[in-house]
């Protein structure tokens, strides 16, 4: 248990015993799992609720913390009321939990209530990612940076024998059974610089590229269709990958003939899923649909890029809101790439720069 802690005042009751808690906190949590087209193995599945059963029992904080974060799952699958009005209660719990946290003293915490003090406040702030379009993500990853490396480097599961004694193994935070964690360095990766210009070895990314082939297992009693649009997200980000190492790295207009070809495979890809009847299955495809969007000439397939992106309201479930991006769209398609004109990877950074400025 953390010492001092009372429990908060004005937030939604919680069931008073911890295996009602733990019912509750995985049955929102497989929610929202099973809109997605990719799910966990059962030995997966077995390990996380393990780990939110082991999280639960730990201290109070923790029992809220993942209480209230199952309530915002619960949010992103009920359709009652518009997002940013069921959102914004969510985000006064959790920001009102956040400020209890803070109003507690530390003195007295061992170095391990200290790590989960600190996974607590990094997860708190990670949902309210999900409840605000207020919230500036590069400036929240900044201040919570120490946190996270504090996190890792005092949990040997973090470390490995091939990395230096200062240094994580990023494939052992991804496969760790922490949320806040896992959670933290995926949307660091999302939202980190990606490379631009000369990479010596590309031509090694090309081919692996190229030759990668997407597995095809079934999923016992799953629909057809999902199988189907599973393969066209994998194949439209492979697509959508060989668009940025073609434009990104190695520089060349959007009229070569592979980037061409790759936006044509975006877009013939995606419309195989013809079947879309959840939300989500738009939001697998946003981010190919902006890279391929940006550099087609097509009109047509401009005006369907941007519809779909419209439509990729924030709901909680997606931590980048595709329509934000459609200024973006808009200011390149009537500026550089006005009449279908070949342009460059630079281009769609200017028009990012101008028509939606992320300060940092």
């Amino acid at each position: 248990m953390c010492p001092n802690f009372a429990i908060p005042q004005d937030l939604p009751p919680m069931p008073s015993h911890l295996r009602e808690v733990l019912r509750f906190v995985i049955s929102s949590y497989e929610k929202i799992v099973n809109t997605s087209f990719f799910q966990s193995d059962h030995v997966q599945t077995i390990r996380v609720r393990e780990s939110m059963s082991w999280r639960l029992q730990i201290s109070p904080a923790a029992r809220w913390s993942m209480f209230l974060a199952a309530k915002v799952f619960e949010g992103m699958t009920e359709n009652s009321q518009t997002p940013t009005v069921r959102f914004a209660k969510y985000y006064d719990w959790i920001d009102r939990l956040e400020k209890h946290l803070d109003s507690v003293p530390w003195d007295g915490f061992t170095e391990i209530q200290v790590s989960h003090r600190l996974a607590e406040k990094l997860e708190l702030n990670l949902f309210k990612l999900r409840t605000t379009n207020s919230i500036n993500t590069y400036q929240l990853l900044q201040r919570h940076a120490p946190s996270f490396l504090r996190i890792v480097s005092s949990d040997p599961a973090f470390w490995s024998d091939t990395c230096p004694p200062t240094k994580v193994s990023l494939a052992h935070v991804l496969a760790s059974e922490r949320y806040e964690v896992t959670h933290f360095a995926l949307l660091d990766m999302i939202m980190g610089s990606w490379i631009i210009g000369p990479l010596p070895d590309w031509y090694r990314v090309e081919r692996e590229l190229l030759d990668w082939k997407p597995s095809t297992r079934s999923v016992p009693g799953e629909e057809g269709w999902k199988a189907i649009a599973r393969l066209a997200v994998r194949e439209s980000w492979r697509h959508a990958l060989l668009i940025y190492l073609y434009m990104g790295v190695c520089g060349v207009k959007s009229d070569d003939p592979r980037v061409r070809s790759s936006v044509k495979q975006v877009f013939q890809i995606i419309d195989t899923v013809k079947e879309k009847p959840q939300p989500i299955t738009h939001l697998h495809f946003s981010t190919q649909y902006l890279i391929a969007g940006a550099y087609t000439p097509n009109e047509k397939q401009r005006a369907t890029a941007r519809e779909e992106l419209s439509i990729s309201i924030k709901t909680g479930t997606w931590l980048l809101n595709g329509s934000d991006f459609v200024p973006v769209l808009d200011h390149l398609w009537h500026g550089a790439a006005a009449g279908g004109r070949a342009i460059q990877w630079s281009d769609y950074a200017h028009s990012r720069q101008v028509a939606l400025p992320i300060p940092i």
